[in-house]
Order: structure tokens, then C-alpha cells, then sequence
């Protein structure tokens, strides 16, 4: 991680800290207090902690499953590589060799409440398509339902403190707002939920977890491995590190891995003294799969509607939610024109896709003071699309969200260098390939016709995505949801953990997080991981 990404990731932890210490949303601990049970490993030299279930990493999925096992006969050890706040040269250890296509942000942040102390607080559902298997899409398919899943919704919602789990247009259309309209055979209307402000889980779910008799909180507590039985279907023992040099160890009847679909890869991938390649690695698919959601602006929309499109497409409140919506193809059109799932948001902001966005971009920057960094391209982009400029009061733009199709060889591995734990850093190749490119391409076009056959306008792509064999342009984001890596699958060799989330062939070892998605459709994947942490909780409850 360089200088900047550092200074970005402090800033946004120190915004985080300050806005959960002045408006708390949540009553949280309320109850009858129990001694803090918190502890640092450094320090405290060579120390054993023995418990029931010992979750490692507390964002989103640790921090839901050590609530959901609050208060009942099972002890649980809620493990941190960092502490309360952030603290540089432990964010350090979350940094990564880049391969492939680049994500140049700050996504994991390494300190109580993980990623979630920068989270923009978008929530929505899978959809009931992105669990089955589809034919064109190789490597598709969940081994369990959606209904297996959404029955955790409504709860997962009320974690992320989001209101009533409503998605459909009917639900949510108003007299202002009608957006059963929208939904057509050939288009759907989408919505995404915001937690507002988003909440930060180490802030807002940390008394309770302190205030719970059976949780204890070990922070500055580094796992360096994972150590099994001669036969790799047992672990043990989970082996801990401090940056102070202090060790210790824990052993556990039940171990969870919740630290990211990166940090998990790695995690497996070092645990490597009875397994060379890594425990549940047998099958090399440990790292494999690795996904993100490719979000960019993918076309224009040039309608008469603008001030109607803009005040249907923003972020309101709907009954106790605040929404935005979103088009997409249906599932029958996306069927028909074998594209993976994908969204779109209309803005009437312009991108500096267009060329009126362009020079746009080239006036903010120099009214900052700024000399622009790709100036030549963005005046090349003005001068090659002329009537973007002269149409750009009536234009929004297409941001596209998409899913990303399972690749095998978008991959986490090892890396030569090393931290300051000694231990071989994650290097990271993303790759996309030619379906992801051709799903932006298609679920733009799906959606201009579909708004042109309403009369709301006509649709034009992005330049890059009518030029044969283009780059991917340098606007591409991944959106920081990192999935895949440790996919879920009926068997060993399709996969990493079962559909309990217990890694094949490792009778204690399970896996929380979004890397277990074997597909990811277009949502935010935080709504989902809560929801499969609520699954998970209730699987360790009910016991071995």
C-alpha cells in the first residue's frame, strides 16, 4: 500500500470513528453488563485461549455471526488483527502485489468492524437467477437455493439497519414515484437499500458483543496459521502473532474464517505443514474465482425526460427505507441474449466518458487549481464527440454495475515478498474476459431499447465498447467486493466448502464472507454476506 492509499484509508477510518462516537443508530448492550471481556495479544507472551468456536476476522460476517451466538451455551472467541481504531502498520499487513487489472483504492481496512468502517451502505439482494445454473455462464450454479437463502433476509436487513426487506416496484411506488411501469418482459426495476449512515459494525455492535457472557474480543491478534491433523481433516490449533513479536495460540472445537475473500485465500494457502499447497487445497481451487463487480459508465441516454428521470432514478425515502432505483434486463431477456446479470443507475451528472463530460472534468480540475493528468485525451474525447456537447442538457448517463463471470484463472496466490509477520503477502490477478465486456455492452443496449420503446429517449455506448479488442478503460472499478476464492460447491472438485460453508474434507473448518459465492450476480454483496453468517450461526448453534 502506497503513501496516498494510506493517508485515503486513515481519513476514512477517522470520518467513520467521528460520525459513530456523535450519532449512534442503534440502542445496542442495553441489557445487563457483564465484565469487558476484551484482550490484546500483545504483550502477553506465549498465551492458549480454548473455546468452542473461534471466528477469525471481525467485519461484517464475524461481527453477525459472534451476535447471532451471543448469549447461548456456546463459547466464542471473536478474533482482530487490529484494534478499536485504525493503526497504520497493521493496515500495512493487508497489503497486496497487484496482477492483472488494477483496483487502485483502499478496500480492506484492517481494524474492528473491517470494511465497514468505509462502507457506502448499499444493500440489495441477490437475485433468484445468480443461484442457478445457466447454461452459457460456465462454472454457474449454487449448491443451494435462493429460498434458502432469502428466508434470512428480512433479519440480515435489520442488522444492516435498512428498514423493511421490500424490493419490488409494486412495494415501493408511490404517487410520485411509479416504477411498476418500468418493469416490462424485457426490463426489470431494481432497488437498492441504503443504510443511512452506513452502520458501522464495530461501533454500533461492539458493546453488545462486550456485554455478552459467553464472547470474548482478542484484538492485535494476527493468525499465522492454521495447524491440522496428520491427516489435514482436523484443525487443532489456530496459530497467533503479534507485530510486537507476542504469540499465543487458540484451540477450538470450531474454527470460521471471516476475513475477506483475499485474507481467507491466503489464510488456507499458508496453513501449509501437512498439506504443501494448502489445507482444503487439494483440488488447487483455494484463490480461484477471484471477483469483483465491474462498475462504469457504459452509455448515454439522450431523452426529453431528463428532470422526470432524474427525480424517479434518485435516492429517496420510501416508507422507512431510503431506496434508489435501477434497471436491468430480465431474467428472460438476459436468457435470450446470454449476458451474465447486470444494473444500471441513470444520472444526469455527465461521465468523462462523453465528450460534454469530458470538458467538464477539464473545468473542474482547473478551477481547483489543477493541471488535469490526461488532459490530451480528454480534449481528444471533447473534439470526438461533438454532439455530446451540444446535446448535454439532455443526456444522463448508463453507470453500470455487473456481475463477473467465474474465471478459474482470476485468481488470489502467494506472493515471494513478505510482511513484517514473516508471512507471504496475497497477490491478487483479476482478470475479466470477453462475456464480462459483452454483458455491459448488451445490458445497455437491452436497456435503451426497452426505454425507447417507452418514448423516454435512445441510448448510445460508450466509445470503448463499439472498438473492437478495446482496453478496458481506466474509469473500471471493481467496486471493492471481493468474492470468489473459496466458492461453495457439492463436491471437492468444483469447489472449496460445502453448502453448510464448511470447507470439503475439514470436519471443523468453515468459511464466512462473500468469498464463498460461486457467482455473485450485480448487488452489493454485504446484504448477503450477513444473510449466509444468520445460516451459518444457526448451523453451529444446532452443534457438530
Amino acid at each position: 500500500m502506497n503513501r496516498r492509499e494510506l493517508i485515503t484509508a486513515w481519513v476514512a477510518a477517522l470520518f467513520a470513528t467521528r460520525s459513530n462516537n456523535t450519532a449512534a443508530k442503534s440502542d445496542v448492550g442495553s441489557g445487563t453488563f457483564h465484565r469487558p471481556k476484551i484482550e490484546r495479544l500483545s504483550g502477553k507472551g506465549n498465551k492458549v485461549y480454548e473455546t468452542d468456536v473461534c471466528i477469525i476476522g471481525a467485519g461484517a460476517a464475524g461481527i453477525t455471526l459472534a451476535r447471532a451466538l451471543a448469549n447461548t451455551d456456546v463459547q466464542c472467541l471473536l478474533l482482530e488483527s487490529g484494534d478499536f481504531e485504525l493503526d497504520v502498520d497493521t493496515q500495512r499487513l493487508a497489503d497486496a502485489e497487484q496482477a492483472g487489472l488494477q483496483s487502485n483504492r483502499v478496500c480492506r481496512l484492517r481494524y474492528f468492524g473491517g470494511t465497514t468502517n468505509h462502507w457506502g451502505g448499499w444493500c440489495a439482494p441477490l437475485n433468484e437467477q445468480d443461484f442457478a445454473e445457466r447454461a452459457w455462464v460456465p462454472y454457474s450454479g449454487w449448491p443451494i437455493s435462493f429460498s434458502e437463502v432469502e428466508k434470512y433476509y428480512p433479519a440480515a436487513q435489520a442488522v444492516c439497519e435498512l428498514g423493511a426487506y421490500q424490493y419490488t416496484p409494486q412495494a415501493l411506488s408511490t404517487n410520485e414515484r411509479d416504477f411498476a411501469r418500468l418493469s416490462t418482459e424485457r426490463l426489470a426495476a431494481r432497488f437498492y437499500h441504503f443504510s443511512d449512515p452506513p452502520t458501522r459494525f464495530g461501533a454500533t455492535y461492539r458493546d453488545e458483543l462486550k456485554a455478552a457472557s459467553n464472547i470474548t474480543l482478542l484484538l492485535q491478534a494476527n493468525v499465522i496459521s492454521l495447524e491440522a491433523d496428520a491427516d489435514a481433516d482436523h484443525v487443532h490449533a489456530a496459530k497467533l502473532r503479534a507485530l510486537d513479536g507476542s504469540i499465543g495460540e487458540v484451540r477450538a472445537r470450531r474454527f470460521v474464517l471471516a476475513c475477506g475473500a483475499v485474507e481467507n485465500a491466503r489464510l488456507l494457502l499458508l496453513s501449509n505443514g501437512v498439506e504443501p499447497g494448502g489445507l482444503g487445497n487439494r483440488n488447487g481451487l483455494v484463490g480461484r474465482y477471484f471477483m469483483q463487480h465491474p462498475h462504469l459508465a457504459a452509455a448515454t441516454l439522450q431523452t426529453g425526460e431528463v428532470d422526470a428521470l432524474e427525480f424517479l432514478f434518485a435516492k429517496h425515502t420510501a416508507g422507512d427505507a431510503t431506496v434508489r432505483a435501477s434497471l436491468s434486463p430480465s431474467a428472460a431477456e438476459q436468457a435470450e441474449r446470454r449476458m451474465l446479470n447486470c444494473a444500471a443507475t441513470l444520472d444526469r451528472t455527465p461521465d468523462p466518458v462523453t465528450g460534454y463530460g469530458a470538458l467538464r472534468y477539464i473545468w473542474r480540475d482547473l478551477r481547483k487549481g489543477q493541471w488535469p493528468e490526461d488532459l490530451a485525451a480528454r480534449i481528444g474525447r471533447a473534439l470526438g464527440d461533438p454532439s455530446s456537447i451540444a446535446d448535454s442538457d439532455q443526456l444522463m448517463t448508463l453507470y453500470m454495475r455487473s456481475e463477473q463471470a467465474p474465471h478459474p484463472d482470476s485468481r488470489v496466490t502467494l506472493s515471494d515478498a513478505v510482511d513484517a509477520l514473516g508471512l507471504r503477502r496475497a497477490r491478487i490477478d483479476w482478470r475479466l474476459n470477453d462475456t464480462d465486456k459483452r454483458t455491459i455492452a448488451e445490458g445497455a443496449e437491452a436497456i435503451g431499447d426497452a426505454l425507447s420503446d417507452m418514448g423516454l429517449g435512445r441510448v448510445r455506448l460508450a466509445p470503448w465498447l463499439l472498438e473492437a479488442n478495446a482496453d478496458w478503460p481506466t474509469e473500471l472499478w471493481g467496486g471493492c467486493h471481493h468474492m470468489g476464492t473459496t466458492r461453495m460447491s457439492h463436491t471437492a472438485e468444483s469447489g472449496v466448502v460445502d453448502k453448510q460453508c464448511r470447507v470439503h474434507g475439514v470436519d471443523n473448518l468453515y468459511v464466512a464472507g462473500s468469498s464463498v459465492f460461486p457467482t455473485g450476480g450485480y448487488a452489493n454483496p454485504t446484504l448477503t454476506i450477513v444473510a449466509l453468517a444468520l445460516r451459518l450461526a444457526e448451523h453451529l448453534r444446532a452443534g457438530p
